[in-house]
């Protein structure tokens, strides 16, 4: 795994997500799991050297099969947000592949996870392939999926990936969530599609100041001076 994304390399073709009901996949945020008293410790842990001091512990008391520790692991592995980091929540991810069937509904946690760290670490391919296996092994994907996903299409300039991902959101039910319709006004305004941005703006039943502010950034990233300073006064003016 390369923690940089060569911006040349070809589209990839996304699947379409699982035939789930997107009524049941709708959630609300946040999603909480069950966390054991092991790894209330991670969260002290302040730099690399700490988490994997712990992951030895782990792995020597026989807790790396537990789902909850390793949940939590690779959660803070991914938080980190380096090309380190992310390689030693990879290794864990492994772990995971063997026994995921013991993670019940963690399993979406988990991707998440590591989809947003591969991002935060700059290898933005990685984080649009974590989103297709996610689609393979039969994982719908939530309201936090596609914000994290969505960046990493921003960040690497992906933008037919990032069209792809519109249509998933519209198939699986979140066309109306502004969480993820923010996520898809900033990934079209970073890959200079200002005026799919703005339509996906126009469509919102429902913005708040993040919808608003990442517009009038696409418009001024545009050159498009006139409309920023047009939509920053309409915001002031509360419509």
């Amino acid at each position: 795994m390369t923690s940089t994304v060569v911006l040349s390399s070809p589209p990839m073709t996304i699947p379409s997500p699982p035939n789930l009901n997107p009524q049941i996949q709708v959630q609300s945020r946040p999603i909480l799991y069950n966390v054991k008293p092991e790894t209330g410790s991670l969260k002290s842990c302040k730099n690399l050297q700490e988490i994997k001091q712990l992951h030895g512990q782990f792995a020597k008391h026989g807790l790396m099969g537990d789902a909850a520790v390793l949940t939590k692991l690779i959660d803070k592995y991914s938080q980190m947000g380096s090309s380190e980091s992310l390689e030693y929540a990879q290794k864990a991810f492994k772990i995971f592949k063997n026994i995921r069937e013991d993670f019940g509904s963690s399993i979406i946690y988990l991707y998440n996870s590591l989809i947003r760290g591969s991002s935060s670490a700059g290898a933005f391919d990685e984080a649009i392939l974590l989103y297709v296996d996610m689609l393979f092994e039969g994982v719908a994907p939530d309201n936090y999926t596609y914000p994290f996903v969505l960046s990493a299409c921003a960040k690497g300039l992906r933008l037919s990936e990032g069209v792809q991902l519109h249509g998933s959101v519209v198939k699986m039910g979140f066309h109306s969530d502004i969480f993820v319709l923010n996520s898809l006004i900033y990934c079209y305004g970073e890959c200079g599609e200002i005026d799919r941005a703005r339509k996906v703006f126009d469509e919102m039943c429902d913005r708040n100041v993040v919808s608003w502010t990442s517009l009038i950034c696409g418009y001024a990233r545009r050159e498009r001076h006139k409309e920023a300073v047009s939509l920053f006064f309409k915001m002031v003016e509360g419509n």
